[in-house]
């Protein structure tokens, strides 16, 4: 089953990063982001409302846990921006590898308080490094093409500091007390309330996205929620390890995607530098 809700996650992710780049050139960040963000939403409202062993915990956690949920969802509604901003101007084979790299950050965290790296996790370390500034490397040459510049490096390495924080938040603090569900839908509702609060602040366009981009908007919203959803429920198993390996293949599922049906073309540098980030997502996950 943890393989089965691993591959799962990962492949709903994979598509689910190629359909939001549609969205977000089309909507911009935070509209893309709002309206991406409710599917997920209704998804954990459910799961809490009808089934008692996701919403029990939550209700019997301490206020604190629920202050760090809050946290975490602050930093992970910074992450989704940082990310469709990186979608929207660089390419989709090179920014979601960039933002795989979340585990690193994790790990890092994980280690600074209390808990022991294993040498493939530090190789892994070093790996994701080395591959983020290997696919940040420009040639003067090539500086007049997004696609071969780098474009979006910067909002990517931002979404994978912040995914990896909030990560960390939820894992060692906030899901063993509030369980798998809870802590979704609060990062959730919190991505909505902050989409309309900016929206309001710097008066943005949250008007519902024309037809032409309603499925990607919320095709990649359900997937997402329902991903989210798989890579909980397979954590909730007890093999972590391996569903934190299968569900990081989604980077490389997007990647294929985008070179495949967009046709991106990166340089050999660029595309070393993702296989290094693979290979390093891989290793940190391997306890």
């Amino acid at each position: 089953m943890a393989i089965t809700l691993g591959l799962l996650a990962a492949i709903l992710w994979g598509v689910a990063d190629f359909l939001a780049r549609f969205s977000a050139r089309g909507l911009g960040p935070w509209r893309s982001t709002f309206y991406g963000q409710i599917p997920g939403c209704l998804i954990f409202s459910v799961c809490l409302i009808f089934i008692p062993a996701f919403r029990h915990p939550a209700l019997a956690a301490p206020h604190a846990y629920w202050g760090l949920a809050l946290l975490a969802a602050a930093i992970n509604t910074v992450s989704n921006y940082a990310m469709v901003r990186g979608l929207i101007v660089g390419a989709l084979s090179l920014v979601v590898p960039v933002v795989a790299s979340y585990g690193a950050v994790s790990t890092v965290l994980a280690v600074l308080t209390g808990e022991h790296l294993a040498l493939p996790a530090a190789i892994g370390i070093a790996l994701t490094v080395l591959g983020i500034a290997v696919t940040a490397m420009r040639r003067g040459a090539r500086t007049t093409d997004p696609h071969h510049r780098g474009a979006g490096i910067g909002w990517a390495v931002l979404a994978a500091f912040g995914y990896g924080t909030a990560l960390w938040l939820q894992g060692r603090f906030v899901m063993p007390h509030m369980g798998p569900v809870a802590p979704l839908w609060i990062g959730s509702l919190s991505s909505i309330l902050l989409a309309i609060t900016v929206a309001t602040v710097r008066r943005h366009n949250l008007m519902p996205p024309p037809a032409r981009l309603m499925p990607y908007t919320f095709g990649y919203g359900t997937l997402t929620g329902f991903a989210f959803l798989c890579l909980a429920l397979g954590l909730a198993t007890g093999q972590v390890a391996i569903v934190a390996v299968l569900s990081s293949l989604c980077s490389t599922i997007t990647a294929i995607l985008g070179f495949a049906l967009l046709k991106e073309r990166l340089t050999a540098r660029q595309w070393s530098g993702i296989l290094l980030i693979l290979v390093g997502v891989g290793l940190i996950n391997v306890r």
